[in-house]
């Protein structure tokens, strides 16, 4: 009898023993769960997080074609502006050769006919 109630109180402790096991794995069970769903929800925070950065790059990469595309025809257009003012600075000598070389015809015209009012004519009046 006293080996049947040894094995019952072995048996009860032991009974006890893994009640107290199960307890403790059930709160680890619990705790891990409750980590994972922390996780998961921090998961799908960073994935929201990330899809909001990939349509805040496309708008970016948008604005950035755009922006090149502005100074592309920027370029464009400083390039003609160029082009014209050196044509004109061309020309401008042109106009400043053809001036001199009729100034000079004036001045031999002038010696010519020796006469006095065309000593009073200035550059001024010519040009205008």
């Amino acid at each position: 009898m006293e080996t049947e109630r040894f094995n019952y109180k072995t048996s009860f402790k032991s009974h006890q023993k893994t009640i107290t096991d199960l307890e403790i794995l059930k709160s680890e069970l619990s705790s891990t769960r409750d980590q994972l769903e922390q996780n998961v929800r921090a998961l799908t925070k960073t994935k929201e997080g990330l899809r909001f950065t990939r349509e805040e790059l496309e708008v970016t990469k948008e604005d950035l074609s755009e922006t090149r595309e502005e100074l592309e025809a920027t370029k464009r257009e400083n390039e003609q502006l160029r082009c014209l003012t050196d044509a004109w600075e061309e020309s401008r000598k042109g106009w400043k050769t053809d001036h001199e070389s009729a100034w000079e015809d004036l001045e031999g015209l002038r010696m010519k006919l020796g006469k006095s009012h065309f000593l009073s004519l200035s550059l001024s009046t010519l040009m205008n």
